[in-house]
């Protein structure tokens, strides 16, 4: 129990730790007109190269499995970050992975593990 109890935190602090990262950077960008120009996004996302569509890809993904962020949120950042259609492609094959290994990891620890991500009350 305890295990579990300490999870439930971890996944808390997790959370909170995402939002206030999320705010910072929402701040960050209407400052920097991030979210108006998607010239200024794409200028601030190039020194990250093949990195940028693998992490937000792998991020979504994550968010699937471990409920850091609200999902809506991260659909939002890939079509602002990335445009509609690649924004789309990149949630797409996130969310898809995600949800692949959601099934898998609640397929091989069972309902231990599924009550430590979304908390025994949701079961």
């Amino acid at each position: 129990m305890e295990r579990e109890q300490l999870r439930g935190n971890l996944i808390k602090l997790l959370t909170a730790v995402g939002l206030v990262l999320m705010c910072g950077f929402v701040v960050y960008g209407i400052a920097a007109g991030l979210f108006t120009s998607q010239q200024k996004m794409e200028v601030f996302l190039r020194p990250a190269g093949l990195w940028a569509p693998l992490l937000f890809t792998a991020l979504q993904a994550i968010q699937v499995v471990i409920p850091i962020l609200p999902g809506g949120i991260g659909c939002l950042g890939g079509v602002l970050m990335f445009g509609p259609v690649m924004g789309f492609l990149y949630n797409y094959v996130g969310i898809c992975l995600g949800s692949v290994a959601a099934f898998l990891l609640s397929k091989r620890y069972g309902q231990p593990f599924v009550r430590s991500v979304a908390g025994g009350a949701h079961l």
